[in-house]
């Protein structure tokens, strides 16, 4: 049984058709990339996943579940499987590292003071941010706001981890920090791992599993590997990096 099934999934928004009859598998302790060009709904597909969006037809089954119409209650407990890094970190701007790592566990948990401490101090050791927990989200560098917000992801201990896009804007060597510190994050924990992107060294970098979104669909789900060798068309254009996403409506 998938840990993770999207079935015959569609989106629009007003007449952009975003999901077009979409079909993912995702299987427990996997590392799964879904690549695709810029627009072409991958931070939609991830926000069906965690349940921050409803599709307009099909199912999404988390465990077996059909998670589809659940209330904001039963989804709210189902998203304590899951940690979500946000793509930019999006870290509150009025809290320190600490305060916003700790946020999460002040929110959901009944941990002392003492116990929100350990954590939150265990987390930043996690992804290499010890030192830092006083410092302003202005403070940090790109590399370091990921990472904070990868601090908060873990920080409830989640089963599923979700990263949008946690390369974007980042030098190729702040990438490859990155991409360790994920990798290191599934080793560590034991989780699975979805994450979002169109770049591609980082994708061979960090992916089990490459899935391709095109045209509002899954086209392609296979190893690296097996991405590289494959004679689809598309795939081909966006190794090349010569995409270009046509519209679906």
């Amino acid at each position: 049984m998938s840990l993770i099934r999207l079935e015959n999934i569609y989106k629009s928004f007003g007449q952009k058709k975003v999901l077009d009859g979409l079909n993912l598998e995702i299987e427990k302790g996997e590392s799964l990339v879904i690549l695709g060009g810029s627009g072409t709904g991958k931070s939609v597909l991830l926000k069906h996943i965690i349940g921050l969006l409803k599709p307009d037809k099909g199912k999404v089954f988390i465990e077996g579940k059909d998670a589809t119409n659940l209330s904001r209650k039963e989804w709210y407990e189902i998203r304590k499987k899951f940690g979500m890094a946000f793509q930019e970190a999006a870290l509150f701007d009025f809290m320190n590292v600490y305060e916003n790592v700790a946020f999460p566990l002040r929110r959901h948990t009944n941990y002392t003071e003492k116990q929100i401490e350990k954590r939150v101090l265990e987390c930043l050791e996690l992804v290499g941010l010890s030192g830092n927990e006083k410092l302003m989200p202005s403070e940090l560098s790109g590399g370091m706001r990921r990472r904070a917000g990868f601090a908060r992801a873990i920080a409830l201990n989640p089963e599923i981890l979700l990263f949008d896009e946690p390369t974007t804007g980042l030098d190729p060597i702040l990438t490859d920090q990155i991409d360790n510190v994920i990798n290191d994050l599934r080793n560590s924990l034991d989780v699975t791992c979805v994450t979002i992107t169109h770049d591609m060294v980082s994708a061979f970098d960090i992916a089990d599993k490459i899935a391709m979104l095109y045209q509002g669909k899954i086209i392609f789900k296979g190893t690296p590997e097996e991405f590289m060798k494959s004679e689809l068309e598309v795939i081909k254009k966006f190794l090349k990096g010569r995409i270009c996403e046509e519209k679906t409506n």
